[in-house]
């Protein structure tokens, strides 16, 4: 598992969708719970809900960075896809702006 990939995870009180892994890959090996954000079919502002598809393992969809969750590693099912690095930078600047990391 690395940062920008896409699973099929199994959120609690909301079923099994599928996810983008946020948490940086030194860490991923050192913890039992990542960060994801939710991907859904649900269409967003451009700034919040950056777009994925067939190149990433997904149905036409959107990685909702309003929607972000600490998931237990058991709880990642199957891998769907990855990111390429431009649309991994198109997350991170989107998830800076949503979250106002740019801010001292």
């Amino acid at each position: 598992m690395k940062r920008g990939d896409i699973w099929d995870i199994d959120f609690p009180g909301a079923g099994r969708h599928p996810g983008l892994v946020l948490t940086n890959d030194v860490l991923l090996a050192r913890l039992g719970s990542f960060t994801v954000a939710l991907v859904t079919h649900t269409e967003g502002p451009a700034s919040t809900h950056v777009p994925v598809g067939p190149p990433e393992g997904c149905d036409e969809s959107f990685v909702n960075l309003t929607d972000i969750h600490t998931v237990r590693a058991r709880n990642f099912k199957r891998k769907r896809g990855e990111v390429d690095w431009r649309k991994g930078r198109q997350i991170n600047y989107s998830l800076i702006r949503t979250l106002d990391l740019d801010q001292p």
